[in-house]
Protein backbone atom coordinates (compact mmCIF):
# COMPACT_ATOMS: atom_id res chain seq x y z
CA UNK A 1 0.00 0.00 0.00
CA UNK A 2 3.12 1.88 -0.44
CA UNK A 3 2.50 5.75 -1.77
CA UNK A 4 -1.46 5.02 -2.53
CA UNK A 5 -2.84 7.88 -3.16
CA UNK A 6 -6.83 7.39 -1.28
CA UNK A 7 -8.40 9.41 -4.13
CA UNK A 8 -7.44 11.23 -7.15
CA UNK A 9 -7.93 14.67 -5.97
CA UNK A 10 -6.98 13.82 -2.30
CA UNK A 11 -5.34 16.28 -0.41
CA UNK A 12 -4.19 12.81 2.20
CA UNK A 13 -2.30 10.18 1.35
CA UNK A 14 -1.40 7.14 2.72
CA UNK A 15 2.09 6.64 2.87
CA UNK A 16 2.88 2.86 5.27
CA UNK A 17 0.65 0.74 6.97
CA UNK A 18 2.93 -0.72 9.61
CA UNK A 19 1.69 -4.35 11.44
CA UNK A 20 1.67 -3.78 15.05
CA UNK A 21 3.11 -7.01 16.42
CA UNK A 22 1.09 -9.55 18.98
CA UNK A 23 -1.80 -7.12 18.02
CA UNK A 24 -4.09 -8.71 14.73
CA UNK A 25 -5.58 -5.96 12.59
CA UNK A 26 -4.32 -3.41 14.46
CA UNK A 27 -1.09 -0.79 12.56
CA UNK A 28 -0.29 2.22 12.32
CA UNK A 29 -0.99 4.20 9.81
CA UNK A 30 1.31 6.92 8.51
CA UNK A 31 -0.49 9.56 6.34
CA UNK A 32 0.78 12.92 4.55
CA UNK A 33 -1.74 15.62 4.29
CA UNK A 34 -2.41 19.18 3.25
CA UNK A 35 -3.64 21.25 6.00
CA UNK A 36 -5.04 25.02 5.88
CA UNK A 37 -3.88 25.98 9.04
CA UNK A 38 -5.44 27.94 11.33
CA UNK A 39 -6.99 27.67 14.89
CA UNK A 40 -6.43 24.11 16.52
CA UNK A 41 -9.57 24.34 18.93
CA UNK A 42 -8.04 21.60 21.15
CA UNK A 43 -4.45 22.86 21.69
CA UNK A 44 -5.57 26.80 21.23
CA UNK A 45 -2.35 26.84 18.64
CA UNK A 46 -2.15 28.23 15.46
CA UNK A 47 -1.01 26.21 12.60
CA UNK A 48 0.78 27.05 9.56
CA UNK A 49 -0.58 25.84 6.21
CA UNK A 50 1.51 23.27 4.94
CA UNK A 51 1.84 19.57 4.37
CA UNK A 52 1.78 17.95 7.47
CA UNK A 53 3.35 13.55 8.31
CA UNK A 54 1.07 11.67 10.76
CA UNK A 55 1.48 8.60 12.55
CA UNK A 56 -1.75 6.98 14.47
CA UNK A 57 -2.56 3.48 15.73
CA UNK A 58 -5.65 2.04 13.54
CA UNK A 59 -7.88 -1.47 14.10
CA UNK A 60 -9.49 -2.59 10.90
CA UNK A 61 -12.25 -4.87 10.99
CA UNK A 62 -13.15 -6.74 8.12
CA UNK A 63 -17.18 -6.90 7.37
CA UNK A 64 -19.09 -8.56 4.63
CA UNK A 65 -17.82 -6.33 1.78
CA UNK A 66 -16.32 -3.20 3.53
CA UNK A 67 -13.81 -2.43 5.54
CA UNK A 68 -14.22 0.01 9.25
CA UNK A 69 -10.73 1.77 10.59
CA UNK A 70 -11.20 2.69 14.01
CA UNK A 71 -8.71 4.34 16.50
CA UNK A 72 -8.78 6.50 19.39
CA UNK A 73 -8.84 10.33 19.50
CA UNK A 74 -5.12 12.04 20.64
CA UNK A 75 -3.57 9.10 19.91
CA UNK A 76 -1.81 10.18 17.02
CA UNK A 77 1.15 12.72 16.25
CA UNK A 78 1.82 14.86 13.11
CA UNK A 79 4.71 17.41 12.44
CA UNK A 80 4.69 19.94 9.50
CA UNK A 81 7.21 18.77 6.60
CA UNK A 82 6.60 21.22 4.35
CA UNK A 83 4.98 24.90 4.41
CA UNK A 84 2.78 25.96 1.37
CA UNK A 85 0.01 28.76 0.59
CA UNK A 86 -2.20 26.22 -1.12
CA UNK A 87 -2.41 22.86 -2.39
CA UNK A 88 -0.61 21.18 -4.81
CA UNK A 89 -1.21 17.52 -5.78
CA UNK A 90 2.29 17.46 -7.55
CA UNK A 91 3.96 18.46 -4.26
CA UNK A 92 1.73 15.86 -1.91
CA UNK A 93 3.17 12.79 -4.58
CA UNK A 94 6.76 14.56 -4.38
CA UNK A 95 6.22 14.63 -0.63
CA UNK A 96 5.07 11.23 -0.48
CA UNK A 97 8.25 9.21 -2.16
CA UNK A 98 10.69 10.74 0.73
CA UNK A 99 12.11 8.90 3.30
CA UNK A 100 10.54 9.47 6.83
CA UNK A 101 11.52 6.32 8.36
CA UNK A 102 13.24 7.88 11.31
CA UNK A 103 10.60 10.37 11.88
CA UNK A 104 8.33 7.24 12.29
CA UNK A 105 10.27 5.54 14.24
CA UNK A 106 10.33 8.51 16.63
CA UNK A 107 6.32 8.64 16.45
CA UNK A 108 5.64 5.64 16.93
CA UNK A 109 8.01 5.78 19.98
CA UNK A 110 6.04 8.80 21.29
CA UNK A 111 2.59 6.57 20.68
CA UNK A 112 4.45 3.65 22.41
CA UNK A 113 4.83 6.08 25.78
CA UNK A 114 1.22 7.68 25.63
CA UNK A 115 -0.29 4.43 24.96
CA UNK A 116 1.89 1.34 26.48
CA UNK A 117 -1.34 -1.29 26.05
CA UNK A 118 0.04 -0.87 22.44
CA UNK A 119 3.33 -2.47 23.22
CA UNK A 120 3.80 -6.15 23.59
Amino acid sequence: MNNRLNSRYSQTTTIKEIPIEGKPNHYYKVNLFYSKGGLNYFTYKQEERGYYLSVKAVEQKQGDGYVVESYVAFNGVKSLVQTANRFSQKTLESLALKNYDQAIAEFINWILFKNPELAV
